[in-house]
């Protein structure tokens, strides 16, 4: 079940004892079907599922399912994995079904929502290796077997989207439902990029498609751009509320803003969706200011805005107008070093990147890292490192 979450596959289990199928498929068949009886019909798949079995189902509505029956349950309990569909749902192809299967056009917008919602696996193979596993380890590899079922097996109804030219009272509850689910997974979104869950962040974007992307505008680049100009201001929220500084935000989420509209190709898309998680979650780590007094963290932003500039403790004392020595004593009780230690601290860390990264020379480096004196700079950076920047270079 965790691996099949990885993959946003939904699992649900049911069982005769505690027959609760609602909304395993998302809620469609309530909607379309005012007189559709869950427990009914997933009695009738209870009762015909069979042990040592995996079964895989494709429904009247393109939708997939898997399933079997538990081992060694007293009370028949099925675990069900699903929906999810092996068609990219985009505008055109949604279209394109309306008219093949004369659907009523009020329906398209909420097809549109539900197919969103629905987890598109482009390949089977690497999720349902597990199941292939997983039998071989329940039942024994020679002991099992797998069924693909017809469409229509979950319900009576096997007309083909025949619902669709009836209409319901109903489509604005779903309609809603979608939209609250969908507000759900940004507020996770946020809560994983505010703590700096890179892993988590990356799970939630990996079903990004064109289908799943809200269709406000003809040009499929434009949709996708839309919605990549939504991701960057959630994370960028995300990461306020988990005490970063604006300005360490602000600089980030213009970098991508002008990526975002540099786009020309859906290809980009996904790449820019895992950086952004990528240095949204970075920066949520590595500058967070939470746990931190008013005092120090104006302190900590003033080290992070500019290292050239004069952070002695006098120099940052009269800036904020507070007593030398309450603002020493302050800062190493919260962060364990001297205001001179961290500052030095963070000089090297930039010197040992600059070092790393350019081939600029080691005074022009320390000028950067706001140490003008070379030899002063020569002798903190091998007190930090053990080297001298040459040989730091070198190495």
């Amino acid at each position: 079940m965790r691996l099949m979450q990885e993959y946003r596959l939904p699992c649900n289990f049911v069982s005769q004892e505690s027959l609760n199928p609602k909304n395993v498929d998302g809620g469609i068949r309530r909607l379309l079907y005012p007189e559709f009886n869950e427990s009914k019909s997933f009695k009738k798949l209870l009762k015909s599922t069979q042990e040592n079995t995996v079964y895989k189902l494709t429904d009247e509505f393109f939708c997939s399912y898997v399933f079997f029956l538990l081992p060694e349950h007293y009370n028949k309990t099925v675990l069900i994995i699903g929906p999810y569909t092996e068609i990219e749902f985009t505008h055109s192809k949604l279209l394109h079904i309306s008219k093949e299967y004369k659907i009523n056009p009020k329906w398209l917008p909420t097809l549109e929502m539900y197919f969103s919602s629905v987890t598109y696996v482009p390949d089977e193979h690497i999720a349902f290796t597990a199941l292939q596993v997983l039998g071989e380890a329940i039942w024994g590899a020679d002991k099992f077997k797998r069924v693909t079922l017809q469409k229509g097996a979950l319900t009576d109804h096997n007309a083909l989207f025949s619902p669709f030219t009836r209409s319901s009272d109903n489509t604005y509850d779903f309609n809603i439902q979608i939209i609250e689910k969908r507000y759900e997974a940004e507020n996770r979104l946020m809560e994983a990029v505010r703590q700096g869950k890179i892993h988590s962040v990356e799970k939630m974007l990996s079903g990004f498609t064109p289908a799943s992307v809200e269709h406000r505008a003809a040009e499929p680049t434009r949709n996708a751009k839309n919605y990549l100009i939504i991701l960057n201001t959630l994370m960028r929220k995300a990461t306020e509320l988990g005490g970063v500084h604006p300005l360490h935000i602000d600089r980030l989420s213009s970098e991508f803003a002008k990526k975002i509209e540099n786009i020309t190709s859906w290809s980009q898309v996904q790449p820019l969706c895992r950086k952004m998680a990528e240095k949204y979650c970075e920066l949520a780590v590595n500058h967070s200011l939470k746990g931190y007094s008013p005092t120090v963290q104006k302190v900590l932003t003033l080290i992070d805005f500019d290292l050239t500039a004069n952070l002695s403790l006098k120099a940052v004392a009269e800036y904020l107008k507070i007593n030398a020595s309450y603002l020493s004593a302050l800062f190493k009780r919260e962060t364990g070093q001297t205001l001179t230690d961290f500052v030095n601290t963070k000089r090297i860390e930039r010197a040992e990147f600059l070092l790393n990264t350019t081939d600029m020379p080691v005074s022009l480096v320390a000028q950067h890292c706001g140490i003008p004196d070379n030899n002063y700079f020569t002798k903190i950076f091998k007190k930090h490192t053990g080297k001298t920047p040459r040989q730091f270079r070198q190495s």
